[in-house]
């Protein structure tokens, strides 16, 4: 299949992305809040250098450490943020970081798009998410997996096609 050269300076919707996520993952990383995620089994699965300097624990440390399954920014102190002011300061630190302008849950749904578009399976994806069954994440995110199903369908043809080609050359 050819590919359709694209104008100088309009990125494919791949680099658009990968551009995006890059963005989204510098912000994560230089907020001054202490960020950390946490899985649906509330282990904590990642957390920003702010976040490890507050609680003066490294990252890597806080891999499985337990907590309510959500995110959580605190201040220096370790007392929450409200949930309004965290979102002013995430749009804040967004606008200065050339992010898009979406809102702080929009993460979580590229998150899963993300995810689902890397072939991570579906039932990782929905603990990831904190989603209590696969079905949950099937039905939110069907829009990404019918297009995974057109890929898939796209290749198993390639592979058909391939294979027939191969049995004609060599008779």
């Amino acid at each position: 299949m050819a590919s359709v050269p694209v104008p100088r300076g309009q990125e494919t919707l791949a680099e658009q992305l990968t551009l995006t996520e890059d963005r989204y993952r510098t912000l994560f990383e230089t907020l001054p809040q202490g960020v950390i995620y946490c899985a649906a089994d509330g282990l904590i699965i990642e957390a920003n250098p702010a976040a490890s300097e507050i609680l003066g624990v490294g990252a890597d440390a806080m891999i499985s450490w337990p907590l309510a399954p959500a995110w959580h920014a605190v201040h220096e102190d370790g007392s929450p943020w409200r949930p309004d002011r965290f979102s002013e300061s995430f749009r804040y630190y967004a606008r200065k970081s050339d992010v898009p302008r979406v809102r702080f849950h929009d993460l979580r749904h590229s998150h899963a798009t993300h995810l689902l578009r890397a072939g991570v399976h579906l039932k990782v994806a929905s603990a990831r998410l904190g989603h209590s069954t696969t079905k949950l994440t099937a039905d939110t995110y069907s829009h990404v997996l019918s297009g995974m199903d057109r890929d898939a369908s796209a290749m198993v043809g390639r592979r058909l096609r391939e294979a027939a080609e191969n049995l004609l050359a060599n008779r």
